[in-house]
């Protein structure tokens, strides 16, 4: 690559101190090297920070910064801003990157202002390898937030590449209680100023499965579905898609509906206003039998609960 042009590789970082060295030793290994690593220490009560610093001490394409706890999308926010790459990799403090990850995200970037790959699951000794992107592909950006939104593209904000113009004027824009799919958002809010994106197969990114994660412990319900839909309704309509995906968009109120109804294991309130609603725009838009099975078994409650799981098992 005759013109090496700078990544700013951001990690927000929160008691990961068991598992931030393999993080940052990942960036350390890269093909790539015109890269600056941003590790934004958001108030973590661990020997995290101290691990930030001792790595800073050592290379200078690592800066550390240490804030109050404002929680992941802050954090990540903050480090886009003192950043002074052209593009943006977001890394999770207990994930890794391939080692040629930056190499090859950059290298299939031409005319484009994302490109994403595929990621490997890491749980123990268990290594899953995710295809999404089964092959190369460009899209404009409403086709990226229709597939963003039907889950054909993956919704993480790791394992890819932004170009940095994209997060001026405030892109980052997500509330603080968001603390699930708040990716999902910012994908959005990224894609609706993305003109291309780049869709790749190649395997660019660790995801590493820890039981501790807020993924792994968080129940969701109604009031916070509600509140997700309305966020991520609000982000469509800002970007002017709002029509065009709109279809998809409700579908993705329905299985946010189912969501919490799982998570809830069937006791929910029938009458609270997002079911309600959720149940009379699905009316709009052709769903399959099983999704239709589940909207007609939902007044069942826990009954219409244990016959969904018995078909998940």
């Amino acid at each position: 690559m005759s013109v090496m042009r700078k990544i700013s590789i951001v990690i927000p970082v929160y008691n990961t101190e068991k598992y931030l060295k393999l993080s940052v030793d990942s960036v350390l290994s890269q093909s790539y090297q015109d890269w600056e690593l941003i590790l934004v220490d958001d108030g973590s009560k661990d020997g995290s920070g101290a691990i930030c610093d001792k790595y800073a001490s050592e290379d200078s394409r690592i800066k550390v910064y240490h804030t109050v706890n404002q929680g992941v999308t802050a954090a990540r926010g903050y480090g886009v801003e003192q950043s002074t790459g052209e593009w943006i990799c977001f890394l999770d403090a207990d994930d890794t990157l391939a080692d040629d990850a930056l190499q090859v995200m950059l290298g299939k970037s031409a005319d484009c202002d994302i490109v994403i790959g595929n990621k490997r699951i890491v749980s123990g000794n268990d290594v899953t390898e995710e295809w999404m992107n089964q092959d190369d592909r460009q899209l404009q950006a409403v086709e990226f937030l229709d597939g963003l939104i039907r889950n054909k593209i993956s919704q993480y904000i790791t394992g890819r590449i932004f170009r940095r113009i994209l997060f001026d004027n405030g892109t980052i824009c997500i509330p603080r209680e968001l603390i699930m799919a708040e990716d999902f958002i910012m994908n959005v809010q990224l894609g609706n100023k993305a003109k291309k994106i780049a869709v790749i197969r190649d395997m660019v990114y660790g995801y590493h499965v820890y039981g501790e994660s807020v993924s792994h412990t968080f129940r969701t319900n109604l009031e916070y579905e509600s509140r997700f839909c309305d966020c991520l309704f609000s982000a469509l309509k800002t970007g002017g898609y709002y029509e065009e995906v709109k279809e998809a968009f409700t579908f993705q109120k329905v299985r946010a509906l189912k969501s919490a109804f799982m998570a809830q294991q069937g006791r929910v309130n029938l009458r609270h206003p997002f079911l309600q609603e959720v149940r009379k725009e699905a009316k709009s838009i052709g769903l399959s039998r099983g999704w239709k099975l589940f909207l007609y078994l939902l007044p069942l409650k826990y009954i219409g609960y244990i016959f969904f799981r018995s078909l998940n098992k």
